[in-house]
């Protein structure tokens, strides 16, 4: 009787284990690919919203209209859209005044259509050493308690050092104050969207001898 080999039994093989240093290597490279392309797409992806302080966008005054005014001896040009009114124009404030007086004269520079103020200039005595001190002035408290914080920085009217005023709240608004003679020069802008207009209007400025 022939004996029938019985077929052997294959060895069992152990599952190959994974070294725990290899996983977390993995894991590691993964993040960081991950990580490096997320950040490439933000890149090509995002917009930014530059300030309009950063803004150089310049605009032809050629057909703009000039305003002069002989009592203060300067002029500036402002947009033909623009509706100038004029507030207190024979109150001329001469030197040794009483500096309490409020207003000199009152510029205000609306829009023709709707009506809406945009831009104003007041033109006071002046009550401060420098206009260094002005500005801030104008971030402290008033007596009422109420406080505006306005981020301030150097500027130019007419050659004239001045300052720039800026503040976020409702909606933004702009100051630029400067010295000339015994008066200090206000000039505001109600609506941020104006800037460039703005800034190219403080451009225009010229004092005359």
């Amino acid at each position: 009787m022939n004996e029938q080999s019985q077929p052997q039994p294959m060895p069992q093989t152990k599952p190959a284990m994974v070294r725990p240093w290899l996983l977390i290597v993995f894991i590691i490279v993964a993040l960081a690919g991950a990580g490096y392309f997320g950040w490439r797409w933000y890149s090509n992806h995002k917009t930014t919203t530059p300030s309009p302080s950063n803004t150089t966008t310049t605009i032809s005054t050629a057909d703009w209209k000039t305003y002069i005014n002989e009592t203060y001896k300067f002029s500036f040009k402002y947009p033909k859209g623009l509706l100038l009114e004029i507030q207190n124009p024979n109150d001329a404030l001469t030197p040794g005044q009483n500096k309490t007086t409020n207003t000199g004269l009152l510029l205000l520079l609306k829009d023709s259509a709707s009506q809406d103020q945009i831009y104003t200039l007041d033109i006071e005595n002046n009550a401060y050493k420098d206009i260094a001190e002005w500005a801030n002035n104008m971030n402290t408290a008033s007596p009422g308690g109420l406080q505006v914080h306005y981020d301030i920085k150097d500027t130019l009217v007419a050659q004239i050092p001045a300052k720039e005023l800026f503040t976020a709240g409702e909606g933004g608004a702009y100051r630029t104050g400067f010295i000339k003679g015994d008066n200090l020069y206000n000039f505001d802008l109600l609506e941020v969207n104006n800037y460039i207009v703005y800034k190219t209007i403080l451009s225009t400025f010229q004092f005359s001898p």
